[in-house]
């Protein structure tokens, strides 16, 4: 019976990288159908992955049995069992706006701060709600927008509470500067991760953008999993006199009706901190 090292990948530092790599590949080739014209022959995954002919023909024949891919003459497409795993995908990102939705619009009326909503997309966090303050000098917000997952508080919280092994594995790689307060080490930002945990909420200030500061808070789901993080931002001189005092219990209070919209009841240990 194999060991777990024997079927992971070793890392340059020793450490065990449970990566299968024929499913990366695998995933790396449905991703590449991301790009126009979505439609490609064997060659261009051949390039794109790096690996020989035959390596793709088989990785392209196990997709189409399952009905990932499609083949449409001399191309292959997207199969329609990705767009069924989209549709319960965005099924999931629906419940949560409409949970989160009625909570942020109060929260940047309480507060006239930009409110948002960010959930974790591979190494990155996706903004899924956006409500900019209405006052002349604010922190922008789009729907659709990322961040690499060290930079900025809704996204240093969604690495917090990612499992153990994911968060070490983001941690290892390389690590993006937003701005010049953009934690990279990951020393520090191992460090952070464990005060957020323990404190439940995480501030920042110039991460993503030079002269903003603001809060975030995780948002659960029935289960008391960190689904998403709920962020309060502004310029950095108009939040830091009243950013503990007022506006953090604003933010905590937003977060935990969010998640009792999605059907948290009980305030659960995190068994890592």
């Amino acid at each position: 019976m194999p060991s777990w090292r024997s079927v992971g990948l070793v890392s340059e530092r020793g450490k065990t990288d449970y990566t299968v790599r024929s499913l990366a590949r695998g995933l790396d080739l449905l991703l590449k159908l991301q790009e126009p014209p979505h439609r490609f022959r064997p060659a261009d995954f051949e390039r794109h992955l790096g690996t020989s002919r035959n390596a793709v023909f088989r990785l392209l024949r196990t997709l189409q049995s399952r009905g990932f891919v499609q083949r449409i003459g001399d191309l292959y497409g997207v199969g329609m069992r990705v767009f069924s795993l989209g549709q319960l995908a965005g099924h999931e990102v629906d419940a949560l706006r409409s949970a989160a939705l009625p909570v942020a619009h109060d929260l940047q009326r309480a507060s006239d701060e930009t409110v948002t909503v960010y959930i974790r997309d591979g190494n990155e966090a996706l903004c899924v709600v956006a409500i900019e303050s209405t006052q002349e000098l604010r922190v922008a917000a789009t729907v659709g927008s990322r961040y690499p997952l060290n930079a900025g508080g809704p996204t240093k919280l969604l690495l917090a509470y990612l499992p153990e092994e994911s968060r070490e594995a983001i941690l290892s790689g390389p690590l993006a500067a937003v701005t010049a307060r953009t934690l990279v080490d990951p020393a520090a930002l191992r460090e952070r991760t464990r005060l957020i945990r323990a404190r439940g909420y995480e501030f920042s200030s110039g991460e993503t953008f030079v002269g903003s500061t603001g809060f975030a808070a995780p948002i659960r789901d029935a289960s008391g999993s960190a689904i998403a993080a709920l962020g309060l931002s502004g310029p950095e001189g108009r939040l830091a006199p009243i950013a503990e005092t007022r506006l953090l219990p604003l933010v905590l209070k937003a977060a935990a009706e969010i998640s009792a919209r999605l059907g948290f009841r009980d305030a659960l240990p995190d068994p890592e901190v």
